[in-house]
């Protein structure tokens, strides 16, 4: 658990291994009210999984949330990347902003299982999943849900595999009321 209390808090956890990697694992990380930012990254060469079967929330304030997983096994072009799996990323209100950038080579997915909530408020999700080999398969969300709340929100979705590409699977998108913008490409 990593639990820092209310202020302006910046948290960066990595990840990095030649075969396996996960940076968050069955594990809650809270920064409270504040403007925040956290950071999360796996890197390896076969598998990496940004957060496993864990909670992360910012509580109320201006939260910047970074989540990055890739892989680049040179060798036989068969990494898998994961951003959230199992999860949930809470950062209630006020504007906050989510980037993921999920890049693997034989099968890339944003969120799988997994649940985004950005609270009532003008926010910004930005992610981006793919798949980098000849037969690569990417996927945005697979059975996951985001939910923005009202607002003026952004969500852009960015999904390109090599031999498939999904967007959505079995997942849903709640922007609220407000003037939204959601792009999927």
């Amino acid at each position: 658990i990593i639990d820092t209390g209310d202020g302006d808090d910046t948290v960066a956890i990595e990840a990095s291994a030649g075969e396996s990697a996960t940076a968050v694992d069955s594990s809650e990380v809270s920064t409270g009210d504040g403007d925040d930012t956290v950071a999360i990254e796996a890197s390896a060469d076969r598998s990496a999984t940004a957060v496993n079967s864990s909670e992360v929330s910012t509580g109320d304030g201006v939260d910047v949330i970074e989540v990055s997983s890739s892989t680049s096994d040179s060798e036989s072009d068969e990494g898998v990347a994961k951003g959230l799996v199992n999860s949930t990323v809470d950062a209630e209100a006020e504007d906050d902003a989510l980037v993921m950038e999920v890049y693997g080579e034989s099968k890339a997915v944003g969120m799988e299982s997994s649940t985004l909530n950005v609270g009532s408020s003008d926010d910004i999700i930005d992610i981006y999943v793919e798949a980098e080999n000849e037969e690569g398969v990417a996927i945005g969300l697979d059975n996951s849900t985001i939910s923005s709340g009202d607002g003026i929100d952004s969500i852009y979705i960015s999904v390109y595999g090599e031999g498939e590409s999904t967007a959505l699977k079995d997942s849903e998108i709640n922007a609220g009321s407000g003037d939204d913008d959601i792009t999927i490409d």
